[in-house]
């Protein structure tokens, strides 16, 4: 049985191994290194508070494991980010343990209320986000949110980064109308987006 260990006992430059699945039967391990241990946020509306990136290039598919050198499972391999120096993502154990009777009795954290969801994607460039895209049958086509929109502003408070936007989402439950300040063609406007559940969106 593998032993699991929290990412607080971990180091950047601590070495660390994946051992992941090629597929069928197969297979392979990689060594490197933890590069950071800080918050991560990604263009889909997602956000870890703490996530693992390291230099190993991941030799299998997502899902694989993170050990430390000493055979404990620290983390589970979710993102290839190949960026130099950080080539791959993981999600730390404790967000598994921390919640392992909800998430096996109900198969998601049913302890947090549930958070609004609009379905964009986005950028940050400088000190400001930018939407990239729009998912179709959304809350974000239907109100009118477009590709190209500079985040101002959620329900008044402003947006430097995607930390702000999704925060300023978050604080919203599934149903509620967020007021999302935008700015194209030289306009600025306010667009009333009504929110829903992410897991009613991709069920």
């Amino acid at each position: 049985m593998v032993a699991i260990t929290s990412s607080g006992k971990l180091v950047p430059g601590q070495e660390v191994f994946i051992a992941a699945s090629a597929g069928e039967n197969q297979r392979r391990v990689n060594t490197g290194a933890i590069t950071t241990l800080a918050p991560f946020d990604a263009f889909w509306e997602f956000r870890l508070e703490r996530a693992i990136t390291t230099t190993i290039m991941n030799p299998g598919l997502g899902g694989g494991g993170l050990f430390a050198m000493d055979g404990s499972l620290c983390g589970v391999v979710s993102l290839d980010l190949n960026q130099i120096g950080h080539f791959t993502l993981a999600i730390p154990t404790e967000n598994f343990t921390s919640y392992r009777d909800e998430m096996l009795r109900h198969g998601r954290r049913s302890s947090r209320p549930p958070r609004a969801w609009i379905g964009i994607y986005c950028y940050k460039v400088d000190d400001h986000v930018v939407i990239a895209g729009i998912f179709p049958g959304t809350p974000a086509e239907r109100a009118g949110l477009e590709a190209g929109d500079l985040v101002l502003a959620v329900d008044g408070s402003r947006v430097r980064e995607r930390r702000d936007l999704y925060e300023g989402l978050w604080k919203r439950a599934p149903g509620d109308e967020v007021a999302i300040q935008v700015y194209s063609d030289n306009v600025v406007r306010e667009v009333r987006v009504l929110s829903v559940d992410a897991e009613t969106y991709f069920a």
